[in-house]
């Protein structure tokens, strides 16, 4: 974040007429603009008390690793007092939590509501853009096998919740609606 507050065309923007703005404090995790307006960032591990602040704008990278307690109990309320908007930013896990929840949820009310709260886009789509991603992507291929769960989770965006389960959620949805269970 730094280095892109000091990239000419954000010190364009910052001292223009509708701006005019000086960055105060740039520091290891905190950038404060001189309306008062700052961006800090915080671990998210289970360790780390992180409570302090309200936020607007709360977004957590590499959701899927991060506890459904921490992102509960420690990280949403930050936002309770200003109806902080949150954005969970992350790939697939082989474990059900608030990051799967809140992808499946975007996804249902975004068809109630007729607009999209659910953006997802795999390996194809970085490659296309990032001739660099996609000759690395196209080595890990080679490497884990386009199969592996390692690639399918990384890369192909599949979640691999199966493993270890007598019956999958869908088997279980299925065997339930057609009378099995």
């Amino acid at each position: 974040l730094r280095n892109r507050l000091y990239d000419d065309d954000a010190i364009e923007i910052l001292n223009s007429p509708d701006f005019r703005y000086d960055i105060t404090v740039s520091n290891g995790n905190t950038c404060a603009l001189s309306n008062g307006s700052f961006v800090e960032c915080h671990t998210a591990s289970d360790n780390a008390n992180i409570e302090s602040k309200t936020y607007h704008l709360i977004i957590v990278e590499e959701c899927q690793d991060v506890s459904d307690y921490k992102l509960q109990k420690s990280i949403s309320p930050m936002g309770a007092a200003t109806n902080a908007v949150k954005v969970y930013l992350g790939t697939s896990n082989n474990r059900k939590g608030v990051f799967l929840a809140q992808i499946k949820e975007n996804k249902k009310r975004g068809i109630e509501e007729g607009v999209k709260l659910h953006y997802e886009y795999d390996y194809k789509v970085a490659a296309k853009y990032n001739p660099r991603y996609a000759k690395y992507v196209l080595k890990e291929m080679k490497r884990l096998g386009y199969d592996s769960d390692e690639f399918k989770m990384a890369y192909r965006l599949i979640w691999v919740l199966e493993r270890g389960m007598f019956i999958t959620e869908e088997e279980l949805v299925g065997g339930a609606e057609s009378g099995l269970f």
